[in-house]
């Protein structure tokens, strides 16, 4: 038992984000929304219905931007200083 609770502390008491040294919580917030900002602007939704060949399976949406979006935040983070890691 007592392995398992270390090992749920251990899993929990860390999580992985953007980290700048110096940079506030508010401050990584708010550059990390002028990111998500600017990459919807490039790469806007843009949905792609898939339909199911079978009729009783749901219809499957994609985003067809949504990995290029993902890649245009992550560069434009990295241009402001963060990088993305563990932080405890």
């Amino acid at each position: 038992m007592g392995a398992v609770a270390t090992s749920i502390t251990l899993i929990t008491g860390c999580s992985v984000g953007w980290v700048r040294p110096g940079s506030s919580a508010e401050q990584t917030r708010t550059d990390n929304a002028e990111c998500q900002f600017s990459a919807a602007g490039k790469y806007p939704p843009n949905i792609i219905r898939a339909h199911s060949l079978d009729s009783g399976e749901p219809k499957l949406d994609e985003d067809a931007n949504s990995l290029l979006r993902n890649e245009e935040v992550k560069y434009c983070m990295r241009q402001k200083g963060y990088v993305f890691e563990r932080v405890q």
